[in-house]
């Protein structure tokens, strides 16, 4: 159990860390000499976020359907053997 916990704990650290230094660090894409547009890149992030949004947004569904709070529906199953 205790070490479950500790993966998941240390799996979202780094994940977070790893998401904000990609952020702090990210600069625009070039291709030798060539620098894209902004349109370019906004253009590829909308393309991204495609295939993102769907799981947000069926995340989102599935936990408001759910009853009781977060702690009460998902506390349990840790616990579970």
């Amino acid at each position: 159990m205790s070490i479950f916990v500790c993966a998941c704990v240390l799996y979202l650290l780094s994940f977070k860390i790893a998401l904000v230094l990609a952020m702090v660090t990210y600069e625009n894409p070039t291709y030798r000499y060539y620098k894209y547009s902004g349109y370019a890149v906004v253009a590829g992030w909308c393309i991204a976020l495609v295939s993102v949004i769907p799981i947000l947004v069926t995340m989102v569904v599935t936990i408001v359907k759910r009853k009781g709070s977060l702690f009460e529906v998902y506390l349990p199953s840790y616990y579970k053997s």
